[in-house]
């Protein structure tokens, strides 16, 4: 490309393509604002679906183990404790 001049580094942002509705310029970086909130707003909610997820399967995890564990206590020294022998 040939040097227009311009010695900023900065980015353009081409504006063209907008419908009649949004012709104004400040319309136009308001609805750009909404949109990234919501996007936000909604990876932030996926994150903490999938956190209170995590902390609830951990949590049935623990209690399938433990129950195991018990299980197998039971069966080693009793209901309760009974065959251990010292």
């Amino acid at each position: 490309m040939f040097f227009s001049g311009d010695s900023s580094a900065r980015k353009r942002v081409d504006l063209g393509g907008r419908s009649s509705k949004e012709s104004d310029r400040q319309v136009l970086l308001e609805q750009a604002r909404l949109d990234r909130k919501r996007r936000l707003e909604l990876r932030q909610q996926t994150s903490a679906a999938i956190k209170i997820q995590k902390c609830f399967r951990g949590r049935k995890d623990v209690k399938m183990t433990r129950s195991k564990v018990r299980e197998q206590f039971k069966v080693t020294f009793g209901a309760h404790g009974e065959k251990a022998n010292w």
